[in-house]
């Protein structure tokens, strides 16, 4: 079995590699705890490189988005 590198799981998390190789990495993730490791590290690295949202601003913005969408207007 080959196996990801660190790098290669940190391009798949920032959507930088071709769509016909994700799914090999998807596929890999259920059969390798050593990769789903390596995966789960690049998502936290990404995850504090996020701008912080709050969940009320989030929300606000979701329903405006859905208001707008479905012509419902308060």
């Amino acid at each position: 079995m080959r196996h990801f590198s660190y790098e290669e799981w940190l391009k798949y998390v920032n959507g930088e590699i071709p769509e016909a190789t994700r799914a090999l990495f998807e596929d890999h993730l259920f059969n390798c705890d050593d990769c789903l490791e390596l995966y789960s590290e690049a998502i936290s690295i990404q995850e504090n490189s996020l701008p912080a949202l709050s969940s009320s601003q989030f929300t606000d913005h979701v329903m405006s988005l859905i208001k707008k969408e479905t012509g419902l207007n308060e």
